[in-house]
């Protein structure tokens, strides 16, 4: 790197000449602006206090050097981003960092942002008194289980690593944001976080930014891509809800929310600075690795990322995906996406999340007989249906409710249907219009329902208080109606001539062959009430 020609010093009330890239800055004067500046290099002099607001960032292409008793802050939702993995910076930096709103009792998984700070430090008035009460955690993968960390008086976080910290024991028993501050030297270049893999149950580690700035999440997979898989998850539990999950899930944009539903926690293709996260472990795996190409700018005002669409968040990627949630009548929840995305196969792939087994209720699709809370599935042709098996987990007998959070890309559109379909009574019900409920013992039922997705082919006209379901598998219709039985059924061309009629029925789902019939059928059903209901799909 060669650095540039020239210096931009501030006096305490001005530039000299304006910062940027090509120039060094140096700060000769008390400094406090939420600017975006650019340096060669940054020097603050001593006994100059600088601070870089919210809002604002520095972006330096060689090292930041502070001097004595100079200061250097970067508050919440401001970045130090640099450029160049082999810079060496010096003297100390504070990096301030907002937790998300939570409890007294919560936990937020942290990673620091500077060399040097110790643990305690960090967050002092959290319990660390003898070892039965302390509670800052760091994750042990051959055990699955979060360890205490002893002696936290005497140890620093190591660099890239996940620690799980409770809140102060002062904090409200209200949601409320906890301001953390970092002090030390700022992390910079090519680092490295250990993992390990010790069997397909025992894969899973928390690592953490070590930059006081963001990384781009789908740089750091693709760069690890030989270690770890594609899925991330983040800590997100709070003592409401200690029957939940404890975590969200991410892969590849995808975002499946933790036990709030909370899509407020979506980290889109960003990790914020200070903030810790579980990685999985590929056989043979040692470590994961940071760099400088990672590191971005993105100055939002919270600990996760606020909700946008998804497409806009990840490399402006379309993606078509669709959510289902699980509720239990005791408040417990448990999420859930299937999707069609370039790429991905109907198989196991990288795009592709297991479930993780923290919860006792859980919606998931099954793939060669294992869970997953994310599906990418192959792109689906129009016309096309595609049957997707779903498992159910519950924790005991009682009402359960399944419904769709939310759709995007051509599953967001009206004439693209989303069916859940239980097999148990023959009922297929549109997710766009309701939710469902049912009753269910404790376990686990596999053979139960499937989401049925059918992409421009189906209904294309409904009536609402006589409503039933058709769509479309191979060259058959698969006509629905629910709980309420059919005794009759007639299809016509638009031409009003009889196709096909079914008489003396007694069922509520009915399969006849559409084959070489015209491209728009009139279907006309008698229930066994007498009431009548009339359809137009496409063929």
């Amino acid at each position: 790197v060669t650095v540039g020609s020239g210096t931009s010093t501030w006096n305490g009330t001005s530039w000299d000449t304006a910062p940027a890239l090509g120039r060094s800055v140096v700060f000769n004067g008390n400094y406090a602006s939420a600017a975006v500046l650019q340096a060669c290099s940054c020097t603050v002099n001593a006994s100059r206090s600088v601070t870089i607001q919210s809002g604002g960032s520095m972006t330096v292409q060689d090292f930041v050097n502070v001097i004595g008793s100079g200061t250097l802050t970067f508050e919440n939702n401001a970045a130090l981003v640099q450029i160049n993995n082999g810079a060496v910076n010096s003297g100390n930096i504070t990096v301030k960092r907002n937790s998300s709103a939570l409890m007294r009792l919560d936990y937020t998984l942290w990673s620091s942002p500077v060399d040097g700070q110790n643990i305690l430090a960090f967050s002092p008035l959290t319990s660390n008194i003898g070892p039965s009460n302390v509670r800052f955690y760091s994750y042990n993968p051959l055990l699955n289980q979060y360890d205490r960390v002893l002696n936290v008086g005497s140890t620093k976080f190591t660099v890239g690593k996940g620690y799980l910290i409770r809140m102060p024991n002062t904090h409200p028993t209200t949601p409320t944001v906890w301001s953390g501050s970092f002090f030390g030297t700022p992390n910079n270049g090519v680092l490295t976080a250990p993992i390990t893999y010790n069997s397909s149950t025992q894969l899973y580690n928390t690592v953490g930014n070590p930059y006081p700035s963001p990384i781009s999440l789908s740089a750091f997979v693709a760069a690890n891509a030989a270690s770890i898989t594609g899925t991330l998850r983040f800590w997100r539990k709070t003592n409401t809800n200690t029957s939940n999950t404890g975590y969200s899930t991410w892969n590849s944009g995808i975002f499946v929310a933790g036990p709030n539903f909370n899509t407020s926690g979506n980290p889109g293709n960003v990790l914020q600075t200070g903030q810790g996260f579980m990685v999985e472990a590929k056989p043979g795996a040692t470590s994961v690795v940071f760099n400088n190409s990672m590191r971005i700018v993105n100055t939002n005002n919270q600990f996760f990322r606020s909700s946008t669409p998804i497409e806009a968040q990840l490399e402006n990627t379309a993606f078509d995906y669709v959510w289902l949630n699980l509720f239990s009548q005791s408040d417990q929840k448990a999420q859930m996406a299937v999707g069609y995305r370039a790429g991905a196969s109907n198989d196991v792939d990288l795009f592709d999340a297991v479930r993780f087994n923290d919860s006792q209720l859980s919606v998931s699709s099954l793939v060669n007989s294992k869970e997953y809370v994310i599906e990418s599935r192959a792109p689906l042709a129009e016309g096309a249906v595609d049957v997707v098996p779903l498992q159910i987990k519950t924790p005991g007998s009682g009402t359960f409710t399944i419904e769709m959070d939310r759709a995007e890309g051509f599953l967001n559109s009206t004439e693209n249907t989303i069916y859940l379909k239980d097999k148990a009574n023959s009922l297929l019900v549109n997710l766009k219009e309701s939710g469902y409920s049912f009753s269910a013992a404790a376990g686990t039922v596999s053979d139960r329902f499937e989401l049925i997705i059918n992409k421009k082919g189906s209904i294309i006209e409904t009536n609402a208080s006589t409503s039933f379901a058709v769509y479309k598998e191979g060259s058959e219709f698969v006509l629905n109606s629910g709980l309420r039985a059919l005794t009759k059924v007639q299809v016509y061309d638009l031409l009003g001539r009889l196709l096909y009629e079914k008489k003396q029925l007694n069922t509520t789902e009915l399969r006849f062959d559409a084959t070489g019939s015209t491209e728009v059928l009139i279907i006309k059903v008698v229930f066994t009430n007498g009431e009548e209901a009339v359809k137009k799909v496409l063929n």
